[in-house]
């Protein structure tokens, strides 16, 4: 008697972890389904709202980038000749330095501060010609009225985007809230029942719970 009722009990404990589990997967399955379901909707919807938006920002930007990469490309000139002028009166301060050495050791002297001042001097007169060149280009081109107008539009494009990305997210929030309450729901009870298998039992849920992962739809 007690034996038939301990295998019974034993029989009743096996199909109820298994009906557990088969209950699980079902509701898991169903959410990761709806998820997918509201994200395609989701994506769509982005994609609806801001591909003509996006297709204006990026005319504007190769309108502005007409105007703007010349400036810019010179601009880059102007900056590495500046490179170069200080790179070449650092290698003359050295020099100066090294003659001063071999001669006056560490000692300073009238003559060394005065060539090495207006090696400094002529270093700072040829750098600020450049950058003065540089300062005209980059007023030229924040005083052109055109390339002003495309930036004016080009900001004001990507608030407008920006204001329908969050209107498209705040549609789906209240869709997206409640699938990740049942998703938070269901992690919770998947790592309470994965506590009662073994390890065949754990490995084999766990398959099934990727293979709902990979196409929840199916």
């Amino acid at each position: 008697m007690y034996k038939s009722v301990l295998i019974s009990f034993t029989f009743f404990f096996i199909c109820s972890c298994a009906d557990n589990r088969d209950s699980w997967l079902q509701k898991y399955q169903n959410t990761k389904c709806a998820w997918a379901k509201v994200h395609i909707k989701f994506k769509n919807d982005s994609i609806q709202s801001i591909t003509k938006l996006n297709d204006e920002l990026n005319s504007i930007k190769e309108d502005i980038d007409k105007i703007s990469k010349p400036v810019q490309y010179q601009t880059e000139v102007l900056k590495n000749k500046i490179s170069n002028v200080r790179i070449k009166y650092l290698s003359e301060s050295r020099k100066i330095y090294e003659e001063q050495e071999q001669v006056y050791g560490h000692i300073s002297t009238p003559e060394f501060e005065k060539k090495q001042e207006q090696n400094n001097d002529n270093n700072n007169r040829e750098v600020l010609i450049l950058e003065n060149k540089i300062a005209v280009l980059q007023s030229k081109l924040n005083n052109n009225t055109n390339y002003q107008e495309l930036v004016l539009k080009q900001n004001s494009l990507k608030q407008r985007i920006a204001k329908t990305t969050n209107g498209v997210q705040e549609k789906y929030k209240v869709s997206f809230d409640h699938l990740q309450k049942e998703l938070d729901d269901q992690n919770y009870n998947y790592k309470y029942i994965l506590e009662k298998l073994n390890k065949t039992e754990k490995q084999n849920f766990e398959n099934q719970r990727e293979r709902i992962r990979a196409n929840p739809c199916k």
